[in-house]
């Protein structure tokens, strides 16, 4: 009785979680962006306006599918096993397939709400702005500063909501989450390194035409392309770093614990803080020089972890910090 009152409370606690993220997301989209003006000579908002390539629907539809299909697909693979061995009443899979997409649902979520608090905080211009708006009741100061306008075009919705992108915030919180569960989930199992580093790159391409989309459409400056990836980024280590629930096969559904916490502290310790250039000649040879420079430092651990099947263990997190400024 008592596993089936906390399966109850578990799954209580975490849909009203996730229905209170939604909720606020709704109350941040409706609440009015800072209202700033701009100076007549800004060429960065004269850009013309243009339909989205990718439209917010289909943004939506497709990450969610994405997300979906691979963590399903994915966990019915790493449970094959034990579907053939186990008789429960319910699937042992649907146990890691419910906690997978909760986590990968909070971290959404999140994306979403963080980035418009960003949107409303900032009101950055667009850089359609002028063509979208065609501001009329001018009140221009010497300098050439406006401050007050109004626009006479129905095209200005969100027009002060340029930082950070929205697109690319979801679109590579998406890829960087697939991409890590797929190596949580595969990095001890017979499935072939290649097949996983090529589901990788696909995720992490498809997340960056989304993010190039945004600037060829002039819906948002480079800047603000650059601030929604890091956003989604950072939002998908966080999520799979300190959330317990991403690699727990057990057969019913778990409380919090602090050992799986730690696990997963373990393994993505293994992805962000193991210098797996070393291991690598190529790497080592064609850019030794650049070993110090922090960008290339997190780029090579990142796309040399996604091929490497059992890393060796990470070292000390202040030898981490001394290589990187040094």
């Amino acid at each position: 009785m008592k596993p089936l009152i906390d399966g109850i409370i578990r799954v209580g606690s975490d849909l009203g979680f996730i229905v209170a993220l939604i909720v606020t997301n709704t109350v941040l989209q409706n609440v009015g962006p800072y209202k700033r003006g701009y100076f007549v000579q800004d060429e960065s908002i004269k850009k013309p306006f243009r339909q989205n390539t990718i439209s917010s629907t289909v943004l939506y539809v497709v990450s969610s599918l994405l997300i979906l299909i691979t963590i399903v697909v994915g966990e019915v693979i790493v449970s094959a096993k034990s579907l053939r061995k186990t008789h429960h009443r319910i699937p042992v899979v649907l146990y890691p397939i419910y906690d997978s997409l909760i986590v990968a649902c909070f971290g959404y979520f999140a994306t979403i709400g963080l980035t418009d608090v960003g949107k409303v905080s900032f009101g950055r211009l667009r850089p359609n702005f002028l063509d979208a708006c065609k501001p009329s009741d001018l009140q221009t100061t010497i300098l050439g500063f406006v401050g007050n306008f109004t626009c006479s075009s129905d095209k200005s919705s969100g027009l002060r909501k340029s930082f950070p992108s929205g697109h690319t915030s979801i679109a590579i919180y998406t890829a960087i989450f697939l991409c890590l569960y797929i190596q949580l989930r595969f990095s001890h199992s017979r499935m072939y390194p290649g097949v996983r580093t090529c589901f990788q790159m696909i995720y992490v391409a498809l997340g960056l035409v989304v993010g190039y989309s945004r600037i060829i459409d002039n819906k948002h400056h480079w800047s603000d392309v650059l601030g929604g990836g890091l956003l989604g980024f950072f939002v998908a280590l966080s999520t799979l770093y300190y959330l317990p629930y991403v690699g727990d096969t057990g057969n019913s559904l778990p409380t919090y614990r602090d050992d799986q916490v730690t696990t997963n502290k373990q393994k993505m310790a293994q992805i962000l803080f193991t210098p797996y250039f070393y291991s690598s000649h190529l790497f080592h040879h064609i850019l030794w020089m650049n070993n110090n420079i922090f960008p290339i430092f997190i780029l090579k651990n990142f796309f040399l972890l996604i091929s490497t099947d059992s890393p060796p263990p990470p070292p000390p997190l202040y030898v981490f910090v001394i290589r990187l400024i040094m």
